[in-house]
């Protein structure tokens, strides 16, 4: 279905542009056009683990390896690696296939990524940033790898290097809170909490609804032992959260 690419396509970006309400919405459009379209399940199902809906997250990885011998062999390699890492909770497996996927695709930047990531999490930094630099060169513009090399030098103990990262990902996407969301996060980690509660309520006036600017807001006020500010950031995430799982996650942080 050709209607139902378009909305994979469409929420894939919303998904990789950190839009997890609205990636939802048009991955759900694609899977109910296509109920067969096992990589849309796949993306879906990453949606909803960022609106911490890992119930619905767990059902659509199950329904995208379920139809995985219907998809390509790259897109079937991504939803074995996911499935390892997330339903099965083996994180030694889903590198495997993720290396396994690198090396029959030496050219595809997201299977890259993916590895990379995947070493950061297991504080393999210096392989991470070697996986973040080759997927660079592949695509100097990837905004999830500016990203993640950046807080990789942040928990690497050299802020200094993750800087020229963030103001690249800023400077390609001047209209995105999420690089200027990273920014405080830098800020708040090298102990600027003044700088880094500045720069959370400089994004938040541009785009009130971003959810993890309120909440790095929230924990800045309470680094700062000014509590009844960050119990307000939390009332505010609840009021605007794009999801119930959004609401009850600031919830819980509330309390």
């Amino acid at each position: 279905s050709l209607e139902a690419y378009r909305a994979y396509i469409q929420g894939r970006g919303e998904y990789e542009g950190y839009r997890g309400a609205e990636a939802r919405r048009s991955l759900e459009k694609a899977v109910s056009l296509d109920p067969e379209f096992a990589v849309a399940h796949l993306y879906l199902a990453r949606a909803l683990s960022s609106l911490n809906d890992y119930k619905a997250r767990d059902e659509s990885l199950e329904m995208a390896r379920r139809l995985a011998a219907r998809a390509s062999e790259k897109e079937r390699l991504y939803i074995e690696a996911e499935y390892a890492g997330t339903v099965r909770r083996d994180a030694a497996e889903r590198r495997r296939r993720l290396e396994d996927l690198v090396a029959r695709y030496p050219g595809e930047k997201d299977a890259h990524y993916e590895l990379s990531y995947a070493y950061e999490v297991n504080r393999e930094y210096s392989k991470a940033l070697a996986g973040y630099e080759k997927t660079l060169a592949l695509d100097p513009d990837f905004n999830a790898v500016l990203n993640r090399a950046a807080l990789t030098f942040l928990r690497m103990g050299e802020p200094a290097k993750a800087v020229p990262y963030l103001e690249r990902y800023a400077a390609i996407n001047p209209d995105d809170p999420k690089p200027r969301d990273s920014i405080a996060q830098m800020l708040l980690l090298t102990g600027r909490l003044d700088d880094a509660a500045a720069k959370y309520k400089e994004v938040l006036a541009a785009y009130p609804d971003f959810t993890w600017s309120r909440s790095g807001l929230a924990y800045v006020h309470a680094l700062q032992e000014r509590y009844p500010d960050a119990l307000g950031c939390f009332d505010e995430m609840v009021a605007r959260a794009p999801a119930e799982s959004v609401k009850a996650t600031g919830r819980w942080l509330r309390a």
